[in-house]
């Protein structure tokens, strides 16, 4: 027994080192059999954590859903372990149920905006999709980074071919970490990726790569105009079974007649034992190359970054795109169209795993926040290597369950825009398209979001629909929406919110050295106590004051009391103190000016003695109110018919 137990120990030992230097490499699928051995033999909150990101790195999700269940278990576990569980559930699950899986937690859906899949782009016009998988390019196995060239052809990179069957290997981020094996790479026997070029209609064509000895060849990219192609490779370096190499850019000939390409040179900053670089994106008119690298200088994963060059192709200092765009996940896939830069990320709020984004460009610098494309271009899968092409079509490849192999392409088509939401606000007095609009779906009792372009096709579908706007400033209000084939533009009316809008005054008076409320004052009150019983979004506004006599000490303390008074007497009466602000200011603000000397009548003093009341509508600039129950918008038209309508018997 004594052997066994010291065999135990051992053997945990032994296979922890492994696993680690496994996960430090990379080698996911390695590193996730070692941490299940020491898992087995002690179970640990970072053993089971360290397993489950394995799994996950290699989209074996079935298997990191199970081993993220078992993190969860653990009073270490964080909101952000539920949510890689969640995550994986929803990837692995065909009946996903985030509400099942937390029923036990200390969390509820509410607590993971990550998981909405009502993501679009604002102000998007109305378009009818199709997406359809585009086979004559795809095969069993891997096929990404397409690239349109002028002629007609498409390039793309492939690991097609002869191999042996087996599960997937996250490849999209990869880099070479066992010795170079002649045909094939690491222990899944996978061929190395290369270069293809097709012509619609016949069967793709690897390219030629001479002069480097280089594997894992993608993302082609001709610039327009010439012969020069980048692309990214990973040379063959490896000095030592555990090295790492990262992935870099290359440029070189594209000699399209011949499908092979020539006078290969690496781009200056690639150190592929360091930090991998890839995704070349050329942007003539700015005279920048833009690429995505883990480098150290970024922000997380593999960020976006360009340099400028020059005609002989001298690169200048890389530049990181910045927290616009990059997160401490990964974004790759820079693209350009119009003024918007598109790019895929798994660290902005999306769908799962990659998503498809775009930024708004005020000339190259990003001006808004990212815009997840939606649905159905991002799908809860990997969505990536987006780009336009002409005749309203666009591309993408994603690794979405009903995919011929691993990674597909996919055709999007698009018919021409119907019509576009507009927005009608009062208080701007023209028509204003507003992307920051929120709009949901009556069905049923309920409310639902739904998404600017979700909405237009329901519309489309169901000819009228029941919505609830919202906008920050404006009335939260319900709308009935009417369409027919000839509707260009739809209208949604919106109301801006009059904040503290002042409804209704009254001042009340006080005996010499008394804060007492008199009968008059207490029915004053109790008009007020009604108004602001009939309408929450009102609160009142104290103001006690004194009069010259007695010291400011002595009056300060009287004015308080005032203010005191007029606070209980409508508390008592039921109002919630929440909705009363009191001030005080003993003789500073006198109406009349008795004092220092001067003398004054005991009218005049009697004026000066008071508390002067303010009733204000919707107090709070921060808070989104509904029109008034019984109000139209035309009554909140101006302030003073909104002052009336709170006024009306």
């Amino acid at each position: 027994m004594v052997v066994m137990v010291v065999g135990f120990s051992y053997a945990q030992k032994s296979y922890l080192p492994y696993a680690e230097a496994q996960f430090e490499q990379h080698n996911f699928r390695k590193a996730a059999v070692e941490f299940e051995k020491v898992f087995m033999d002690k179970p640990s909150y970072e053993i089971g954590k360290k397993a489950a990101i394995s799994w996950d790195n290699i989209y074996e999700f079935n298997t990191s859903k199970l081993w993220w269940s078992k993190v969860v278990s653990f009073e270490e576990a964080t909101r952000e372990d539920y949510l890689k569980l969640l995550l994986a559930s929803r990837r692995s699950e065909s009946e996903f149920d985030a509400s099942r899986i937390l029923a036990k937690s200390p969390f509820s859906e509410l607590d993971f905006p990550e998981l909405s899949q009502s993501i679009s782009v604002s102000d998007v016009f109305y378009r009818t999709y199709i997406l359809e998988r585009l086979d004559e390019l795809n095969s069993s196995e891997s096929d990404y980074g397409l690239h349109l060239l002028s002629s007609g052809k498409r390039l793309f990179a492939s690991n097609r071919g002869e191999i042996t069957e087996t599960r997937k290997k996250l490849m999209q981020l990869d880099a070479v970490y066992d010795p170079i094996k002649e045909g094939t790479y690491h222990s899944d026997d996978k061929n190395y990726y290369g270069l293809y070029s097709q012509i619609q209609g016949e069967e793709p064509v690897m390219l030629e790569v001479k002069g480097f000895e280089l594997y894992h060849l993608s993302d082609p990219m001709v610039v327009s105009g010439t012969e020069t192609i980048f692309f990214t490779a990973t040379p063959n370096r490896i000095k030592r079974k555990d090295a790492i190499i990262y992935p870099g850019i290359f440029r070189g000939t594209f000699v399209e007649s011949e499908n092979k390409i020539v006078d290969i040179v690496p781009f200056p900053i690639n150190k592929t034992n360091e930090y991998g670089t890839m995704n070349p994106m050329v942007h003539l008119a700015s005279k920048r190359l833009y690429f995505s690298s883990n480098a150290k200088s970024g922000l997380g994963g593999y960020d976006i970054f360009y340099t400028t060059y020059d005609q002989d192709w001298n690169f200048t200092k890389p530049v990181n795109a910045g927290f616009m765009v990059n997160t401490k996940g990964n974004e790759r896939d820079p693209f350009f169209n119009e003024n918007y830069l598109y790019f895929s990320s798994d660290g902005q709020a999306g769908f799962g795993g990659l998503d498809v984004f775009r930024v708004p460009l005020d000339g190259m610098s990003p001006s808004g926040a990212p815009e997840n494309l939606g649905a159905p271009i991002n799908t809860i899968s990997d969505d990536f290597g987006f780009q336009i092409g002409e005749d309203k079509t666009a591309y993408l490849s994603s690794d979405r369950i009903d995919g011929q192999g691993y990674d597909d392409f996919y055709q999007l088509s698009w018919k021409e825009q119907k019509f576009q939401f507009e927005a009608l606000a009062n208080d701007e007095g023209s028509e204003t398209l507003f992307g920051d609009m929120k709009l949901e779906l009556k069905e049923g009792d309920s409310f639902r979001d739904i998404s600017n372009e979700d909405l237009a096709t329901y519309l489309v579908k169901n000819k009228k629909a029941e919505v609830r706007v919202s906008r920050p400033g404006y009335f939260r209000s319900i709308q009935q929406l009417v369409w027919d084939e000839n509707t260009k533009k739809m209208s949604i009316n919106l109301t801006a919110i009059p904040y503290n809008l002042d409804v209704f005054q009254s001042i009340i008076y006080y005996d010499l050295d008394k804060d007492l409320l008199r009968p008059l004052s207490k029915e004053k009150l109790d008009e007020l106590d009604v108004l602001m019983k009939g309408h929450s979004e009102l609160a009142l506004r104290i103001e006690a004051h004194t009069d010259s006599r007695a010291s400011d000490q002595y009056n300060e303390k009287l004015s308080q009391r005032r203010a005191a008074s007029v606070t209980k007497y409508l508390k008592d009466k039921g109002i919630s103190s929440n909705r009363i602000s009191a001030f005080w200011f003993s003789k500073s603000k006198l109406v009349v000016k008795c004092g220092d000397g001067v003398p004054c009548p005991e009218e005049n003093h009697q004026l000066n003695r008071r508390s002067e009341l303010t009733i204000y509508a919707f107090p709070d600039p921060n808070k989104e109110y509904d029109l008034p129950e019984g109000a139209t918008a035309a009554d909140f038209a101006s302030a003073e018919s909104a002052k009336k309508w709170f006024l009306r018997k």
